[in-house]
């Protein structure tokens, strides 16, 4: 998929939406469950978005599938032509406030020691004795 079927602007209003708490996201697993690797959410919006969680901590918005079932990579382009300039710069660098990451995606979590409540099947309330945040 190409840049004019799903504008950065938009990714990045959905993403504000999802910040100011307007969207929800759930996780298909408990992110506390994934140390390093893609975390899959499902959006209240319809879309699906997958952030890579490297160690604990956010590091990229990786993917989305909008509703339609079209899949926009926003590091294919790049890793495929070296052609970094595909429009999705802004998306690739956009990373949510520490705040916003654990109040919408529940990353960090445990290294925070703080109870996930993320609504995954696979969630457990990883808790380390520590209260939950509210």
């Amino acid at each position: 998929m190409n840049q004019k079927k799903l504008p950065a602007d938009r990714v990045l209003a959905v993403l504000d939406l999802i910040e100011r708490g307007q969207i929800r996201v759930k996780p298909l697993r408990c992110p506390q469950k994934i140390y390093a690797g893609n975390v899959v959410y499902d959006a209240s919006n319809g879309w699906r978005l997958t952030v890579f969680n490297d160690c604990n901590a956010w590091d990229y918005l990786d993917s989305v599938v909008l509703p339609d079932g079209t899949e926009v990579d926003f590091w294919k382009h790049g890793s495929d032509t070296g052609d970094w300039n595909d429009g999705y710069e802004v998306v690739r660098t956009y990373e949510p406030t520490e705040q916003s990451a654990w109040d919408r995606w529940r990353i960090p979590g445990y290294l925070k020691k703080e109870i996930c409540d993320c609504g995954a099947e696979s969630c457990q309330s990883v808790s380390n004795g520590a209260q939950k945040v509210t």
